[in-house]
């Protein structure tokens, strides 16, 4: 493969409104040694309907052994106010390593680094078990004789081929998501994933939109994945209404040793 440079690329998808500086960023550092920054994309205007997906490359993110302590993103206006979701929807945005031939200046030749996950084939999916990035569903019909409740469940199982310790799990929903669990072979829980809906009317706290999933961080050894184990995955969706769109992933670390 001869040298390779590694670079960050920012990947907003559907929509970054910002500053006019392409990445532009500013450091700010505590007492503790924690530092923060802000990354603006370019500006991105739209018109209602569209969506725009975009990726910024050679992102300033920090170098060397880093600890990533929190990772949020938002749309904001040229004057840097919170914009609310309901008027703009940021549907993605993602930083991901990658590499490139240090003599390169073509963006065809840069290849990201990716983890050795379930669903790691092209385009982010497995064909082997039919991985489905987003779908719809369709609203209930309450009139149907075996009605039991405006609930979507989505299930599908996976085998781990290498297991480990879970020291992190969380899923990833849109609104009208109710919530994801993973399970082991024997049925036994491994993490729950929430949703947490906002309930007010302006940015940051939009009515009806999720602004957090909650989180599992099992006790150091107490939660084991076993080698060829395995596991379903649970997610349930309000369809009281139609929705499009939607997600059903989860996301989870393991630790081969502790």
């Amino acid at each position: 493969m001869g040298n390779l440079g590694q670079n960050w690329v920012i990947s907003l998808v559907t929509l970054l409104l910002a500053l006019c500086t392409p990445y532009s960023d500013a450091y700010t550092e505590t007492a503790s040694k924690v530092k923060s920054v802000v990354f603006y994309s370019p500006k991105v205007e739209l018109t209602p309907g569209i969506s725009s997906n975009k990726f910024y490359y050679d992102v300033k993110f920090p170098k060397g052994h880093v600890a990533i302590k929190s990772f949020n993103g938002e749309v904001v206006d040229d004057e840097g106010n919170s914009v609310p979701l309901y008027e703009v929807y940021l549907h993605h945005w993602l930083v991901a390593r990658n590499h490139q031939h240090i003599n390169s200046t073509s963006i065809d030749d840069i290849v990201l680094v990716k983890n050795a996950g379930i669903s790691n084939g092209p385009n982010g999916l497995n064909v082997t078990h039919n991985c489905q990035i987003e779908y719809d569903i369709d609203r209930c019909n309450t009139t149907q004789k075996h009605y039991s409740g405006c609930t979507d469940v989505k299930k599908t199982s996976f085998p781990m081929i290498k297991g480990g310790y879970v020291i992190y799990g969380v899923a990833r929903q849109h609104a009208g998501g109710l919530g994801s669990t993973l399970y082991g072979q024997d049925g036994r829980v491994i993490c729950i994933s929430l949703p947490k809906y906002e309930m007010g009317k302006q940015a940051g706290n939009e009515k009806g939109y999720i602004f957090e999933m909650t989180t599992c961080y099992p006790q150091p050894g107490s939660v084991k994945i076993m080698d060829r184990e395995t596991l379903t995955l649970v997610s349930d969706y309000s369809n009281s209404e139609l929705h499009t769109g939607l997600m059903g992933l989860f996301y989870f670390l393991l630790a081969e040793r502790l």
